[in-house]
């Protein structure tokens, strides 16, 4: 159960940097022109979508495995 919550503090840590890192993002947007800015912000966003997904799929995986180890203790 440990490891669980581990990889839910490691996935909410992820979160916060895609969040913090879309802030920074959002202060480039009021400094560079907007032609330019939009394709440096769809580069970032997909990017950042990946990153999260990828955490996502990790978590849920390593949840399955930790459910497959607690159910092998029990049998």
């Amino acid at each position: 159960m440990n490891e669980v919550n581990l990889n839910v503090r490691i996935d909410t840590r992820g979160l916060l940097f895609i969040l913090s890192y879309m802030n920074m993002l959002y202060k480039l947007y009021s400094t560079i022109s907007i032609a330019n800015n939009i394709l440096i912000i769809n580069f970032f966003v997909c990017w950042a979508v990946f990153i999260l997904f990828q955490l996502n799929f990790e978590f849920r995986e390593e949840v399955y495995v930790g459910r497959c180890r607690i159910l092998q203790k029990n049998s």
